[in-house]
């Protein structure tokens, strides 16, 4: 896709100009805030922070089910906003970082979307893998990438305040999505103290992959190294929680793959195996 220049639209930024943290009445959003905090202040950048009042998730059944219980839980979610946006404005001027509060109600993901429309980052968390509850309002990262239109942030339940990007791994695929999530994570891979760039590769293949686009990344001034796996598509997701556990990366890579439409990505696809299995923070793009 050309923009009106002329020039490719994955010509990465710069920097993070404008970040946008998902908020709401759950135990992850401090920290989701600390590390969009810092990430704001190294890059200069604005900070929104969205605060979601409608329940993040709820029972399968039994009282989760009942309106009343929406409300009640919405309620205490609004009467916990003025806390939150007090200690947030606090931390922000602290830090010398501008901050926007919004707060709105509503399906999380469409509230999102419509926010993310002029922002470079969105970061999220992921509940945990073997939580049970219907997240009837809130979708899982691997969906919402599909509709921000930018790079998604997302941090694990064991995430801890601070900032990622000091050791990446890449995952790399060989496709567009894992280009753009290569061109969207420029300005965290330029800061970059070690970058790991994983190729999986077929038993057959010729060549070396990830050599291209290790040469692209050096000419942005990112030097990586390259290691390879020879993968089964059962098994991806595992192979690249391997590495970069072995590498003791601090964020991950990756390029989401899935259909273009909400609700309709692979169940059991490489994305929703990461996103859900992670202990560290992972950058997806589509």
């Amino acid at each position: 896709m050309q923009s009106q220049g002329g020039k490719d639209s994955f010509a990465p930024m710069s920097r993070f100009k404008t970040i946008l943290v998902h908020m709401a009445h759950d135990e992850g959003h401090l920290t989701r805030f600390s590390v969009a905090l810092e990430l704001a202040r190294t890059h200069e950048a604005h900070l929104i922070a969205l605060y979601n009042a409608t329940p993040i998730s709820m029972p399968m059944a039994g009282r989760g089910a009942s309106m009343g219980y929406i409300n009640e839980a919405t309620e205490i979610a609004r009467e916990r906003a003025v806390a939150v946006e007090k200690e947030v404005r606090e931390s922000a001027e602290k830090a010398g970082v501008p901050i926007e509060w919004r707060m709105e109600e509503g399906d999380h993901l469409k509230v999102l979307a419509r926010h993310a429309l002029t922002v470079d980052l969105v970061i999220v968390s992921h509940a945990k893998a073997e939580e049970k509850e219907d997240r009837i309002t809130f979708h899982t990262p691997e969906n919402i990438v599909l509709d921000v239109g930018c790079p998604v942030l997302v941090l694990s339940h064991k995430c801890k305040p601070g900032l990622p990007g000091r050791n990446i791994m890449i995952a790399w695929k060989g496709s567009k999505e894992s280009l753009r999530a290569v061109c969207d994570a420029l300005p965290l891979l330029q800061k970059a103290e070690k970058v790991t760039l994983l190729a999986i590769c077929k038993p057959e293949a010729d060549e070396v992959p990830g050599t291209e686009i290790s040469a692209f990344l050096s000419r942005h001034d990112v030097h990586v190294e390259i290691i390879t796996d020879v993968g089964d598509n059962a098994g991806v997701g595992e192979t690249i929680l391997f590495h970069a556990r072995a590498s003791d990366a601090d964020l991950i890579v990756m390029g989401a793959h899935g259909h273009s439409k909400l609700h309709e990505v692979i169940a059991g696809s490489v994305t929703k195996h990461v996103t859900a299995h992670m202990t560290m923070p992972v950058l997806i793009s589509h």
